[in-house]
């Protein structure tokens, strides 16, 4: 008997639980057609204000990274431009010479990006912007098989507004 008097209890208190919580829902307003495509131009808009943004960085880095000595040895790719993240590759296309190379090619990459990024109005510290250029090279397995050797990363650091370098620990 006791049971079935808990059972019940736990059964109507569940029951009102899930009635409020479904009320809560149907109370929020939902939005109008309207109200969806309003959003949806804004978030067109933003999408293209990132690429014309990303074009202008690229073609200042472009300019200035050309006038660098490091075309030789290697080529260095944009792999991801957003709104709080810019993230290189310099692909090296022959064996570094150790890894104070390493570090000078990925800290100047990161140093470039940084000063055009303050030269186009952005603020990296207080943004909270993610920036990295990772150093890799191409090489081929044992078997065959395709792999990309990484030698290490240059990240810039919002919170102490500095560029660091982090090796790859093999």
């Amino acid at each position: 008997m006791k049971k079935t008097i808990w059972l019940v209890a736990l059964a109507s208190l569940l029951c009102s639980l899930f009635m409020v919580s479904c009320e809560s829902e149907k109370s929020e307003p939902k939005k109008t057609r309207r109200e969806i495509l309003i959003e949806k131009q804004k978030e067109q808009r933003e999408v293209e204000k990132l690429k014309q943004s990303q074009s202008k960085f690229m073609d200042s880095f472009s300019k200035e990274w050309n006038k660098m000595p490091y075309k030789k040895i290697g080529l260095l790719e944009l792999r991801d431009y957003k709104k709080d993240t810019v993230r290189f590759a310099f692909i090296f296309n022959r064996k570094p010479a150790g890894l104070g190379e390493i570090k000078k090619i990925t800290r100047e990459a990161a140093k470039l990006a940084l000063k055009i990024l303050v030269e186009q109005g952005r603020r990296p510290a207080e943004e909270w912007l993610s920036l990295f250029v990772w150093a890799e090279k191409p090489e081929i397995g044992e078997t065959g098989k395709k792999l990309m050797r990484i030698y290490g990363r240059t990240f810039y650091d919002f919170n102490t507004d500095s560029l660091k370098w982090v090796p790859l620990k093999n």
